[in-house]
């Protein structure tokens, strides 16, 4: 993704995003359009990013996967990614109405791409060689 930091700003936790004054979310990473940095302000991200990214562990995946998921697609945030290190993938979804659709799965040597985000190409494999070779070095 770091070809969009021209056109895209990224946003990592914690961050607020605050949709509605009852839905405060902080995910993982976020991207927003230059073109809307004015959604940003000194209390977070005020109204949908344009993509929202949460890397799911055991004790929040149903909670990144139904709950999170719902009331993203509610307030339109256009496309949503759930990264699982356990099994290495990336799911793509999109909004369809007012739900997410599975659009694409992202895994081994997979390029992640997107119509939404032109800038976006990346294999998903590298991202977690990467990771693993991060924890490698962080323990000795």
């Amino acid at each position: 993704m770091q070809s969009c930091r021209s056109d895209y700003e990224i946003f990592h936790a914690p961050l607020d995003v605050i949709l509605s004054q009852t839905n405060v979310l902080q995910p993982d990473i976020l991207m927003i359009h230059r073109s809307r940095m004015h959604i940003v302000s000194a209390r977070g991200i005020e109204g949908p990013p344009d993509l929202v990214v949460e890397i799911v562990s055991p004790h929040s995946r149903k909670r990144d996967k139904v709950v999170k998921a719902k009331i993203y697609a509610k307030y339109n945030v256009p496309e949503y990614w759930v990264v699982n290190s356990d099994t290495e993938t990336l799911e793509q979804y999109r909004i369809v109405g007012e739900t997410y659709e599975l659009f694409n799965l992202f895994e081994g040597d997979d390029r992640v791409t997107s119509d939404k985000l032109p800038c976006v190409s990346f294999v998903i494999g590298d991202i977690f060689r990467e990771i693993q070779i991060r924890n490698l070095s962080s323990s000795n």
